[in-house]
Formats: structure tokens, C-alpha cells, sequence
């Protein structure tokens, strides 16, 4: 455009031609669109991509508003470096560029739209970029949906369980985080273990989560494992494994106290829970069971028995042992040490004992129960009065040779004839001193011999409910062979785990005794942290009857070596619970040893009242199956104290407590050494069961250790 400038003065006028060219600023973007990829996942971030902002080639740019993101989804896309353009009222200069960078994070999957926007004083005075991507949702899936750690022993760890998960998609998954909601479970590190942080895995990638179980008391516990990500195309999506397990111990309190009776010293009782196998709610914990590592089986007084009280096993309705070869059912009469005996019928039930359950005998079909013996009032009638010469030889109709009592004959004469008793029937709280026994002895079952016909002993019998003639008698019951399985079974023996035996642990307590004491059964040996054998206790391996193999007293060896070929012990040397005192020998043998007299007490024929406490030494021996002779021995120390004093205290637990091993009419010869429950105090001792296959050692007829 063209001008002049005049100027006038004094001197006249003076003009200049003017000449210039008229602009505007101009602003170019160097494309229009930016299209992201097509399948990014939801919450992950696109690599950036530009766009170049040109101004004019003579006028700068000024922008007049900060560079903006609109349209229907403008939170999916942000600038991000290297953005370098001029801020809000800057220039940029003449023929300058800028870049402007943007990025693409999918909030949801789907096509995904913005625009973004320059303002400047250019005309127009906005430059647009159409902005688009498209959000995909992660996919994902997990290896497991439960897991269950079973059975955990408390306070220990388990072993780790693994839960993969996998990103089924084409892109990334980012992980937000992996969590549990109980600490009693654990995550842990593994191969290819997640980071349990913030973590992305790749398409097609997978981490693992590794669980462990520490149950911090017995029960059953629950708990979750939560992966949190974007999968589905929304943040904090969840995927959660249920996670259960349940918590046990191997122990279960025993209690020395007076008993039901409120009158037995030394009594050794448990709780013990048994339940219909057939109908699981069908269940009675029976308190006052007297523990007894002196025979096999656990054996309940009816409901019906005089000073039962509470839940009893009669209520249950469990189902009859029955021969499946006569289809009769079974009944069984044990006679214990002191020949009084029990008798009733053999029935099925699952038996807990604290944590631990015997649900099935070893091989049987999984809950169908153990044998037990419920306890009635009453024993078989006696069928004839004198019976065969031949009783013992099995003959006579099926194979039935016995119809006398079983529950009175004790063993047979050097001619095979029954060998009578008139011992106590045990069929109430009374004469039982408990609410039941827990025999948890050495062996599997009650009566090895008792699976054979010819040393079939009377102890089981069969009901025939049409009678049976013998010699003109008739009678309904006979004695068969008993295979195991209908047999008393020990309830350790058929745990699942921790059945290779127990050990039993009393506190030591002062001369005279204490109001009662408080210890631990514990089952399993080598099995748990809390039930291996100490480096310094003697194992001694037990002969066929489980007992000592010999004793040295004084100088005197007391033998069970003349009857590991039948098994059939004279001499009886063993350590049980559920005799309440030391059954040690006699007095006229102790006071040959000791130049002590024994006295007579006021409580009783049998108690050893000694004018003042004697310390006694014992070796014991072992059996060794191998040379099948003597093995490991050691030389233990007990004390007898005066029973009068002793009981005076009206106290529940002595470990001082004597009583002779023979009775009137007797000879020294039917000695035997009973190592009652005063032994046990002090102490751990341990019970192996023949035969176990699990832990060490594994002596085929069991073995004590301590």
C-alpha cells in the first residue's frame, strides 16, 4: 500500500513516499487426525504421538488460550512430553513450529473420540486435531477357583499352593494389586511368582501367586486371595480364589483326679467324642474316659449303666458289628489284670480324640467307623455247668467247641479245660471307676490270636438266634474266629496321619502326692514338630505280648523269654496308665531286697504301707525281633511311700503309690511288674505301634521309649 509523510516547516515542505505490504498471522498444523491403535487396553497408555503447530512465514503466532482436549471423551487422551509450544499469550516466532504431543489411555474399552484444540490470533483462531483409539477390555482367567490346604498342624506353615493368573487378551493387563484378607494365610515367594505390587503383564503372560496356611489355632479357617486389574475394561476388577483349611493338634489334655466316683486315686481320664457313622449329627463327647495304654480299644458304658450321667453312647443308635460269613452279630468280654471284665456288643462308630479322627479302619471304605465295645449290665448265661474236656479243640456244630461264660474263664488247664473266675462285672460307673476306657496299647487290635479258629479264646462271640445243640445243651451263642476288622480297634492306629503311636507326658509332683495333676496325650511320634523322640530316651523293643522281654530286681531276672513261642506271658512286665499304683512283685520279695517291712494297711489287702518311703532300682529290657533276644536296656528309680499316709491327704495324683502283684493263695512265681501311672509322672513316655510304617523306629511288636 502506498504513502507519503509530509513535513512542513520554515523552510518550505518536505515529503516521503511510504510503501508497505498488509499480513495477517497464520497457524498450520501438520495433520488433522490422530488415530491411536485400535486395541488398547483399558487403563493402559498408548506410546505418544505429534502433531506439529507452523506459524506464518513474516508474522509470529500468539496463542490466546492454552492448548485443550474436548469432546466426548477427553479424559482418554492427554498431552504429554515433548510438548513445546508457547503457553497462553506467548508467541511463536515467524515460520517457527512447535510439537505437541498425545497420549491414549482407554477408560473403558470401545471406540474412544476427542479433538484437540489450538487458539490463537491465526484465522480462523482455532486449529483442530480429530483425536480417536479404541479401548479393549483385558481377559483373564485363574488356574484354580478354591483351594484347600486340608488338614494343617497349628502354628506350622503349609506347604505353598499356587493360583496362576493368566492374560487371556492380545494386550497388556495391568495388575493392581494381589491381596489376602486373613492372616492366617500368606503370600510367598516362587517361580515365576507376581510382584504382589503394581505389575502389567504382556499379552498372553501369567504370574503366580503362591499361598501358605498358617492356622494359629485348631478349626476350620476361610480366608480369600483377591487379584485387583483392569480386566473387562474397568479399573478395579477383581478376581478371588476362596481359600480353606483347617487347623489341628496333635494333643489332647488328660486329667489325674478322682474320677466320677470321686474316690479313684491316680485315675487317668480324657474326653472322647463319638459319632454314628451312618449320620454324622448323631454324636456324644463322653467326659471321664479313662486312658489306658494297657489294652486295646475304646470301650463305653451303655446308657442304662448305674451312675451314668450326660451324653451317652446307647442314644446313637450305631450300627452292630456283624459276621458277614455267619451274619450273626458280635459281642466280646475282655477280663482285665485284676479279672473283673466287661461285656457287650461290638458296634461301629468314628471316634475323635481332641483334634484327631478315626472315620475308618485302614482299608475300609472311608467314614463306615471303628469297632468299639458298648458296655451292658449283665454277661452271657453260662450254657451247661461242665463243659467238654474238649472245649478248646472247635469241635461240636459250626465249629462251636465253648459254651461256658466267657466272661468268667481266664485261660485253660494242662488239659485244655477252662480255667475259672469270679471277677468283678465292670458294667457301671462304680466298678469301672469311668465312663469308658481309651486302650491305645501297642498293637492294632485287641485279640491277634483271636483271627484263628484253633486259638480262638472265647473273648469274641457270636449270637445264634435258633439255638445250637451240644451234648444235649442247647445254647444261642458260640465262639467263632474274628478277623481284624470286627475287632476292637486301637483309634490311634486308624488316624489318617500321626497313627504310628502316642506318648503321654505327666508333670513331676512332691512326696505325698497333689489334689491332681494336668498332662498331655500326644499322638504321632516323629510326625509333628512336637512329637520326636529324644536323642537321650531309651527305646525298648517289646516282645509278642508287648511288654519288657526281662527285669532285673535285686539281683533277680524276671523273664518273659519261655513265652515268645505262644505268646502267652507268665510274667508280665509292662507300663500302663490305667493301673492306679506300682503292681510291684510282693512284700516278702521287697523286704528280702530292702530289709523294709511292708505292713499291713488299713486301706486294704495288697497296699504296700511301708514305715517310711523306699527308693527301689529296676533294669528293664527289651526285646530284639532280630537275635530275638535281650536288647536296649536301662536302670530306672521309683519310690514306694506308705498308702494309709498317702490316701490320708485325700489327694488324686501320687507317684509313690505301691500295691503287691500277687494275690491271696498265689505264688511268688505269678509275680508280676506293672508300672502303673505313678511311673509316668516326670516324664514323656512314648507307646510305638507294631508294625508302623511311619517314623523310626519300626519294631515289629511296638515299644516304649523314655
Amino acid at each position: 500500500l502506498p504513502g507519503t509523510l509530509t513535513i512542513t516547516d520554515n523552510a518550505g515542505t518536505q515529503t516521503v513516499n511510504l510503501s508497505g505490504t498488509a499480513g495477517t498471522p497464520t497457524a498450520a498444523l501438520s495433520t488433522g487426525t490422530l488415530a491411536f491403535n485400535n486395541s488398547q487396553v483399558v487403563d493402559t497408555s498408548s506410546s505418544p504421538q505429534t502433531v506439529t503447530l507452523t506459524s506464518g512465514p513474516t508474522i509470529p503466532l500468539t496463542l490466546t488460550a492454552a492448548i485443550a482436549i474436548s469432546g466426548a471423551n477427553p479424559g482418554d487422551f492427554s498431552l504429554s512430553p515433548p510438548t513445546n509450544c508457547p503457553a497462553s499469550g506467548s508467541s511463536l516466532a515467524a515460520s517457527s513450529s512447535c510439537t505437541i504431543s498425545v497420549t491414549f489411555t482407554p477408560t473403558a474399552s470401545g471406540m474412544r473420540t476427542a479433538t484437540l484444540t489450538v487458539t490463537d490470533n491465526a484465522s480462523p483462531t482455532t486449529q483442530n486435531v480429530s483425536l480417536t483409539g479404541t479401548g479393549t477390555a483385558a481377559s483373564v482367567s485363574l488356574s484354580v477357583s478354591n483351594v484347600s490346604f486340608g488338614s494343617i498342624f497349628e502354628n506350622t506353615p503349609s506347604t505353598a499352593q499356587p493360583v496362576t493368573i493368566n492374560n487371556m487378551s492380545t494386550s497388556a493387563l495391568t495388575i493392581a494389586s494381589v491381596a489376602l484378607n486373613s492372616s492366617d494365610f500368606a503370600l510367598t515367594t516362587g517361580t515365576g511368582a507376581c510382584t504382589y505390587t503394581v505389575q502389567t503383564l504382556a499379552a498372553g503372560a501369567n504370574c503366580t501367586a503362591y499361598v501358605t496356611f498358617t492356622p494359629t489355632a485348631t478349626g476350620n479357617f476361610e480366608g480369600m486371595l483377591t487379584f485387583t486389574d483392569n480386566a473387562g475394561g474397568v479399573t478395579g476388577t477383581t478376581q478371588s480364589v476362596n481359600l480353606t483349611g483347617s487347623g489341628f493338634n496333635n494333643t489332647v489334655q488328660v486329667s489325674v483326679n478322682l474320677g466320677p466316683n470321686d474316690n479313684l486315686a491316680n485315675g487317668l481320664y480324657t474326653s472322647v467324642t463319638v459319632c454314628n457313622p451312618n449320620n454324622s449329627t448323631e454324636c456324644a463327647t463322653i467326659p471321664d474316659v479313662q486312658v489306658d495304654t494297657g489294652s486295646i480299644g475304646l470301650r463305653l458304658l451303655g446308657s442304662n449303666a448305674a451312675g451314668v450321667t450326660g451324653n451317652q453312647v446307647s442314644a446313637l443308635n450305631l450300627p452292630q458289628v456283624t459276621d458277614a460269613s455267619t451274619g450273626y452279630p458280635l459281642y466280646e468280654c475282655v477280663v482285665y489284670g485284676d479279672l473283673s471284665y466287661t461285656w457287650g456288643p461290638m458296634q461301629m462308630a468314628t471316634v475323635t480324640v481332641g483334634t484327631e479322627s478315626a472315620l475308618q479302619i485302614p482299608g475300609a471304605s472311608a467314614g463306615t467307623g471303628i469297632p468299639i465295645q458298648v458296655i451292658v449290665p449283665g454277661s452271657p448265661a453260662t450254657a451247661t455247668s461242665t463243659p467238654p474236656t474238649d472245649v478248646y479243640d472247635e469241635d461240636g456244630p459250626d465249629g462251636a467247641g465253648i459254651y461256658y461264660n466267657p466272661c468268667t474263664v481266664v485261660g485253660v488247664n494242662s488239659e485244655n479245660e477252662p480255667i475259672y473266675t469270679s471277677g468283678a462285672d465292670d458294667d457301671d460307673v462304680t466298678n469301672l471307676g469311668s465312663n469308658g476306657i481309651l486302650g491305645i496299647r501297642n498293637f492294632n487290635v485287641d485279640c491277634a490270636i483271636c483271627t484263628s479258629l484253633p486259638d480262638a479264646t472265647g473273648q469274641y462271640v457270636e449270637y445264634d438266634s435258633t439255638g445250637e445243640s451240644f451234648d444235649g445243651t442247647t445254647i444261642n451263642w458260640f465262639v467263632e474266629a474274628t478277623p481284624d476288622q470286627y475287632q476292637a480297634w486301637n483309634p490311634v492306629a486308624a488316624f489318617p496321619t500321626d497313627n504310628n503311636g502316642e506318648s503321654l507326658t505327666l508333670p513331676s509332683i512332691p512326696p505325698g502326692g497333689q489334689a491332681k495333676a494336668t498332662g498331655t496325650l500326644t499322638f504321632g511320634i516323629g510326625t509333628e514338630p512336637n512329637n520326636a523322640l529324644s536323642d537321650t530316651a531309651t527305646i525298648y523293643g517289646l516282645d509278642c505280648d508287648a511288654d519288657f522281654l526281662q527285669a532285673t530286681f535285686n539281683t533277680v531276672p524276671y523273664s518273659d523269654v519261655d513265652d515268645q513261642t505262644d505268646c502267652s506271658p507268665e510274667t508280665t512286665m509292662l507300663i500302663d496308665s490305667g493301673s492306679t499304683p506300682f503292681f510291684f512283685l510282693d512284700a516278702g520279695t521287697l523286704q528280702t531286697a530292702t530289709g523294709v517291712t511292708f505292713g499291713t494297711c488299713s486301706s486294704g489287702a495288697g497296699w504296700y504301707c511301708p514305715a517310711s518311703t523306699v527308693n527301689l532300682s529296676l533294669t528293664l529290657y527289651g526285646y530284639d525281633a532280630t537275635t530275638g533276644g535281650v536288647g536296649n536296656s536301662n536302670t530306672v528309680q521309683f519310690s514306694i511311700a506308705n498308702t494309709d499316709s498317702l490316701f490320708a491327704n485325700q489327694f488324686a495324683a501320687f507317684d509313690d503309690l505301691g500295691y503287691s502283684s500277687i494275690s491271696s493263695g498265689e505264688s511268688t512265681s505269678d509275680d508280676i511288674i506293672d508300672l502303673g501311672l505313678p511311673f509316668y509322672f516326670g516324664k514323656t513316655i512314648f507307646f510305638g505301634i507294631a508294625g508302623a510304617t511311619t517314623g523310626t523306629p519300626n519294631l515289629v511288636n511296638g515299644y516304649y521309649a523314655f
